[in-house]
C-alpha cells in the first residue's frame, strides 16, 4: 500500500526527528511504501519564520568570524548551532527521506498525495492547540478518495482552551483515529462524544535491538559511569536533586543540550549530538534525568534507570506535563515522575522485565489498530 505521512520534523528536536523516522520504519516493516511529506511547518504561522530567518543570516557570519580567529561564547555557540543543524539535516535526508519538494499549502499537499492509498498524520504534538495547524488534521484529504488515519497524535496539553470548533470539525472527518495519551482520548470524547484507542508512540514500536544497531557513537569520549541530563524546559531544573543523585551514584554528569535548550547544569557538555548519537548517550548512561517524553521512551526501551521531571509548573494551565504522566502510567512507572514539589529522590530499581511484558502487549494492540486501519 502507498502511504503518505504528515508529521512534525522541524525544530531540531531529537524526539520529533526520531518519531518521524520510527513512523517510516514501522510502516515499511509492515510492507508498505512510505512517503513523508516535506511540509513547511511555518506556512500557517508566517511570524514564526522571523527568528529562524534571522538566525540563518547571523549564524554563518559569526562562524566566519570564528574562522578568522575571533573567539567568544557567542561565536562558539554559533559554531555549535551550525554543526548541529547540519547533523539534523543529514539525519532528515538519509533516514526520514521526505519529498524533495517543500510543501506549503493545502493545494500542494493534496497534489502530493495523488495516487496514495492512505494518508497518516502523527505522531508527536501535531494537534497541540497552542500551535494549531489545520493541515495536521489532514484538511487536504478527501476520506472518500484516500484513507485518513491519525496514528498516535498528541495534543500536548490536558485540556483545549482554543480552536475547539475547528478541531471538532476536523476530527469528525477521519476514517480512523488513535491518540498517544489518555488525556487526548478524553479531549476527543468531550469534543465529539467518541472514544478512540490509545496507542504507542512510533519510537516504542521499534524494538530496542533495532535502535541499538542504528545508533551512532558520539565523537566524544564518555565516562564509564555517568548520569545523562537532558532538559528541554527552563522552569524547573532540579539542581539539588541532581547533586543528591550524583553523590549516591558516585559518577559523572553528562549534560545533553541543543542550541535551543541550553542550561547551566555543570559537567561534561554534549551540545552537538545527532539524533542517533543522542540515543547512544541514553543507552550507555547509568542513570537518566530528564523532562523529555522521548528521553523517557528510550530510557524504558534501553533499560536505563531514570527519573522524569515536570517540564512546567502545575499551576500553568497550558502545561504539557500530562504527556509524561500518561506515558509512565502505561508501564506502571508513575513513581518515576517528579513534580516541582519533590526535593529528594531514592534510587529504587525499575522492574524492566515487567515493562517489557507490558510493551509487548501494547505493541500488539497498536499494530492491531494500524493494520485494521489500513485493511
Amino acid at each position: 500500500m502507498k502511504i503518505a505521512v504528515l508529521t512534525r520534523r522541524y525544530g531540531y528536536n531529537y524526539g520529533s526527528s526520531l518519531q518521524a523516522y520510527a513512523m517510516r520504519l514501522m510502516l515499511e516493516g509492515l510492507g508498505h511504501k512510505v512517503t513523508v511529506l516535506n511540509y513547511d511547518e511555518f506556512s500557517q504561522h508566517p511570524t514564526w519564520k522571523i527568528k529562524p530567518t534571522l538566525r540563518n543570516i547571523v549564524v554563518p557570519i559569526l562562524c566566519f568570524l570564528g574562522k578568522l580567529g575571533l573567539n567568544n561564547n557567542i561565536i562558539y555557540n554559533a559554531k555549535i548551532e551550525s554543526e548541529q543543524k547540519i547533523k539534523f539535516r543529514i539525519f532528515d535526508r538519509n533516514n526520514i527521506c521526505p519529498t524533495k519538494t517543500r510543501l506549503y499549502s493545502s493545494h500542494q499537499l493534496k497534489n502530493a498525495i495523488n495516487g496514495m492509498d492512505a494518508c497518516i498524520c502523527g505522531s508527536d504534538q501535531i494537534w497541540n492547540p497552542l500551535i494549531f495547524d489545520k493541515h495536521f488534521f489532514l484538511d487536504f484529504c478527501d476520506k472518500g478518495e484516500v484513507r485518513k488515519i491519525a496514528y498516535a497524535p498528541s495534543f500536548g496539553v490536558s485540556k483545549i482552551l482554543n480552536n475547539k470548533d475547528d478541531i471538532k470539525k476536523y476530527l469528525s472527518d477521519f476514517n480512523h483515529i488513535s491518540v498517544r495519551e489518555k488525556q487526548g482520548q478524553t479531549i476527543i470524547k468531550n469534543l465529539i462524544g467518541s472514544i478512540f484507542p490509545v496507542v504507542l508512540d512510533p519510537t516504542l514500536m521499534i524494538r530496542a535491538d533495532v535502535w541499538k544497531k542504528l545508533m551512532q557513537i558520539p565523537n566524544v569520549k564518555l565516562p564509564k559511569r555517568y548520569i545523562a541530563c537532558y532538559f528541554l524546559g527552563h522552569n524547573y531544573i532540579p539542581q539539588e536533586i541532581i547533586s543528591s543523585i550524583l553523590k549516591q551514584l558516585d559518577c559523572e554528569i553528562v549534560n545533553i543540550t541543543t542550541f535551543r535548550t541550553t542550561n547551566d547544569i555543570k559537567g561534561i557538555q554534549l551540545d552537538n549530538l545527532s539524533p542517533l548519537e543522542f540515543i547512544y548517550a541514553i543507552d550507555k548512561a547509568s542513570y537518566v534525568l530528564t523532562d523529555s517524553f522521548h528521553a523517557t521512551v528510550f530510557s524504558i526501551l534501553f533499560h536505563t534507570s531514570f527519573y522524569s521531571f515536570c517540564k512546567h509548573k502545575k499551576s500553568d494551565e497550558n502545561n504539557e506535563n500530562s504527556r509524561l504522566i500518561s506515558l509512565l502510567s502505561l508501564f506502571n512507572l508513575e513513581s518515576r515522575y517528579v513534580d516541582d514539589n519533590d526535593m529528594e529522590m531514592k534510587l529504587e530499581k525499575i522492574n524492566f522485565e515487567e515493562c517489557d511484558k507490558k510493551l509487548d502487549i501494547l505493541r500488539t494492540y497498536s499494530y492491531d489498530f494500524i493494520n485494521k486501519a489500513l485493511m
